[in-house]
């Protein structure tokens, strides 16, 4: 009898077939909702990986171009002009030369920018259209270099005294700061913005002074980098000049993360603020008898005095701050060629080393800083500060590679002039051609594979019936 009973109480805890359909219902579930968290997890990686790959290179081509076209046109001015009458040039005919060159391009670059404004380039796959993306990406770099190397002989000229310096740094942000608080300019930049009857090549133009950032970055980079300067020049131990160079990296860098962090506080601090001093002057508005209708004018008028006061205070210090982003890549490019060329190249410079140097370092540092590049933006710091010093390190990534490859070019070329004997313009010329076809070819087959990678990704997405939830 209690046999019977204990096999009944085993049959009765043995779950049901309903009950046993339900638990594998809940475990399929659980599987699949694991699948899915998976797959988008991966494919959100590869499309982020995919982004990264893209802005990475179409700066560092962008930057190599722009640097060639720079040199190139500098050279054939120089030339045209007759302010060069020997092999090289004054500090005068050096400043000359590149203000009219970038004058040139303060002219030419909105104008093609204007004629490139109604293309579907983002959506086209025919060469043409690959190689008009090409050309909108270089054309503001191609402006903002022209510039830099103004600044840069502007400095030569006064023989890179301190004062100098800083005066011109402050006054490049000063002057930007006034051009940007005036109407025409903001206009200009909102139609170029929305497109339209408003968007005219002369708009375009007016536009072109917030497009001066790598310029005033590279006039604070020579205030801030002096001090560093002045002690390597100090020294003649090659170990030293490398600790000094490293020091001075670690503090501008700090110093720069430090006031950019506090800087973007500002700002949406400042944006909540506007925010709740508009809702409230909407309810002052629509209430009878407000405070708005018995307002003294006087009062009202200072207002608009101290509202214009600190949107010029809030455009130089954004101003200030996008330069010193630059300055953040200097510092970073300085660092790696202190240690590669100074130390264990023993060169002065990466220019005064050799091609293959040259080569070697700027193929290495692609290959590392894409990676890291990936990496930084992959990850996400808990610190705030931390995440704006990955955020800087990330925005340097691809101009020092640029920059790597453009001391490249510039040793291969003075050993092309050296060995064959051909002028330094006509070298020139034929190297800004082969490296805008070469650059052109190695755009086009990176567009391909990076199509193809999306298109894979979006298949991937599709058939995993994830494409709401991955965009979401």
């Amino acid at each position: 009898m209690e046999k019977e009973e204990d096999n009944l109480t085993l049959e009765q805890r043995k779950p049901s077939l309903e009950q046993r359909h339900e638990h594998l219902e809940i475990s399929h579930t659980s599987l699949k909702s694991g699948i899915q968290r998976s797959v988008i997890n991966s494919l959100a990686k590869a499309t982020q990986v995919s982004s990264t790959s893209q802005k990475f290179v179409n700066q560092s081509m962008a930057t190599v171009a722009a640097w060639m076209l720079s040199q190139t046109c500098y050279l054939a001015i120089a030339k045209a002009s007759s302010l060069e009458s020997t092999g090289v040039s004054t500090n005068v005919d050096n400043l000359v030369s590149r203000f009219i060159y970038a004058v040139l391009c303060t002219i030419a670059v909105p104008l093609l920018q204007w004629a490139l404004r109604n293309h579907k380039l983002s959506t086209s796959t025919a060469v043409l259209a690959d190689q008009l993306v090409l050309l909108n990406l270089c054309l503001p770099m191609f402006f903002a270099w022209a510039w830099k190397d103004v600044v840069g002989a502007f400095n030569q000229f006064n023989d890179g005294v301190f004062w100098v310096q800083l005066v011109v740094a402050l006054s490049l942000v000063l002057i930007i700061a006034v051009l940007e608080m005036v109407p025409w300019h903001r206009h200009a930049i909102v139609a170029t913005k929305v497109g339209g009857a408003a968007d005219t090549p002369c708009a375009r133009i007016l536009a072109m002074p917030a497009s001066l950032g790598l310029a005033v970055g590279y006039s604070w980079n020579a205030v801030l980098s002096y001090p560093s300067k002045e002690a390597k020049d100090k020294t003649n131990a090659l170990l030293f000049k490398m600790m000094i160079q490293i020091a001075y990296y670690f503090v501008v860098t700090a110093w720069i993360t430090t006031a950019w962090y506090y800087w973007n506080r500002h700002v949406k601090n400042r944006k909540e603020n506007k925010e709740q001093r508009d809702i409230q002057r909407e309810l002052e508005a629509i209430s009878p008898g407000s405070a708005a209708d018995r307002q003294d004018p006087s009062i009202s008028g200072l207002e608009d005095v101290k509202s214009m006061g600190g949107d010029f205070v809030n455009c130089f210090g954004q101003i200030l701050m996008d330069s010193l982003t630059f300055v953040f890549a200097w510092a970073l490019l300085d660092t790696v060629n202190a240690l590669f060329f100074v130390y264990l190249a023993q060169c002065a410079s990466p220019t005064s080393c050799t091609y293959q140097s040259n080569f070697g370092f700027a193929a290495g540092l692609t290959f590392i800083f894409m990676r890291l590049s990936q990496m930084l933006k992959e990850e996400k710091r808990i610190s705030q500060w931390n995440q704006a010093n990955a955020d800087l390190t990330n925005k340097s990534l691809s101009l020092n590679v640029g920059w790597a490859w453009s001391n490249y070019c510039s040793t291969a070329i003075v050993n092309a002039v050296r060995m064959s004997g051909l002028g330094a313009e006509w070298t020139y010329v034929i190297c800004s051609a082969f490296t805008w076809v070469f650059i052109s070819i190695m755009h086009r087959k990176y567009e391909i594979e990076r199509r193809a990678w999306d298109r894979h990704v979006s298949e991937e997405t599709m058939n995993h019936g994830l494409g709401q939830t991955l965009r979401a």
